[in-house]
This record gives structure tokens, C-alpha cells and sequence, in this order.
């Protein structure tokens, strides 16, 4: 579906290229808002994807981030302790205001 669509060129292609870009401060953003009201994954990429052309792949990559990060707590492990990202169903909670 998104193939080499960051490399395309043309106005999809630029416009994606910024949202990828973008993606890293966007998920911080609405991640940072979880902290009260812990959203499930599925939820937390539609509210992403829709407003910018990214996947629920590059969208879960970027959440792994933020956990190797420690600023969210990896809640998908308790289903799977070698899981990399979260499912669909897996809560994305903020917890980096709780360690500093």
C-alpha cells in the first residue's frame, strides 16, 4: 500500500515524505496526552493516520521508539514478553512525566 511512496515524486510523494518526517513528534504529542487516558493502539493510529499518510507499521515502529525511549510503558509485553510492538488492542500509556 505504501511502497516507495516516501520516494515517489509529486505532491503525494512530498506530502509524505513530511508526514514521515513528522511522525516522531506527532506520536511524542498525542502519546504525551495518554498520561489520563491510556488509548488502545488501534485508536491511537486512526487518530494519526487520520490527518497524515503513514501506516499502522511505521506508526507502531515509532512507538517502540518511544518505549526504548522510556517515555511509554511497553504494555504489550504483558501479552508477549518478546514482542517488539503493540497489537491493536495494546494500551499506549505515557509514563515519562512519572520519572522525572
Amino acid at each position: 500500500m505504501f511502497d516507495d511512496e516516501e520516494h515517489s515524486t509529486g505532491p503525494y510523494g512530498a506530502m509524505r515524505s513530511r508526514h514521515l518526517d513528522d511522525l516522531p513528534a506527532l506520536a511524542t504529542e498525542l502519546a504525551r496526552r495518554t498520561n489520563d487516558a491510556p488509548r488502545t493502539f488501534e485508536r491511537f493510529a486512526a487518530t494519526v493516520m487520520e490527518k497524515h499518510y503513514v501506516s499502522p507499521t511505521e506508526i507502531k515502529k515509532e512507538i517502540a521508539e518511544l518505549s526504548k525511549q522510556s517515555l511509554i510503558e511497553p504494555t504489550w509485553k504483558t501479552r508477549n514478553k518478546n514482542a517488539r510492538v503493540p497489537d491493536a488492542s495494546g494500551l499506549i500509556v505515557w509514563k515519562a512525566d512519572e520519572i522525572t
